[in-house]
């Protein structure tokens, strides 16, 4: 482009003075496209950081999910830690409503993931442990692990959704 213009130069007409009403509106449209600019900017890396750490919150989540899976698979449960890991997990998605109320993706509800969570701790901890254990047979196996699955895809599901907000 710049290469035609230099070639046809002497094609082109200038004037040998400058309109002082050019530069006004050259300097106006300049500064206006800078502080669009810096604008948009500043709510993109706001939001960026609000998604970050709600999904840093998520992950943590999906890390205690994925403990307890373990256990599951593996049909013996200790029930001390498995107490501890639905306390913690509650805890962490204590903390998540709140991050996401305050953030720019308040609209999202975390209540299926509160009934999952109910639904799964219900089934788990209904069981009589035997020696500090609970021993997963296979009729409640396959309830369980099926839940624990489906607790952990619905906070795949929330990353996505807290992704398009």
């Amino acid at each position: 482009m710049l290469g035609v213009f230099f070639c046809n130069f002497s094609y082109f007409e200038f004037d040998k003075s400058i309109k002082i009403t050019d530069i006004i509106y050259w300097i106006i449209t300049s500064t206006v496209g800078l502080y669009i600019a810096i604008n948009v900017n500043k709510v993109f890396q706001k939001n960026h950081s609000e998604k970050d750490i709600i999904i840093l919150e998520i992950k943590t989540i999906i890390k205690s999910v994925d403990k307890m899976i373990f256990f599951i698979k593996m049909k013996r449960l200790p029930f001390e830690t498995i107490k501890a890991q639905f306390k913690e997990i509650n805890e962490h998605l204590n903390l998540l409503d709140t991050l996401i109320k305050e953030s720019h993706c308040s609209t999202l509800s975390l209540s299926n993931h509160k009934k999952k969570l109910h639904e799964l701790r219900r089934l788990i901890t209904g069981l009589s442990p035997t020696n500090g254990f609970i021993i997963l047979k296979n009729s409640n196996f396959n309830d369980i692990s099926k839940n624990a699955r489906e607790f952990k895809v619905a906070f795949y599901k929330l990353i996505f959704a807290i992704n398009k907000c």
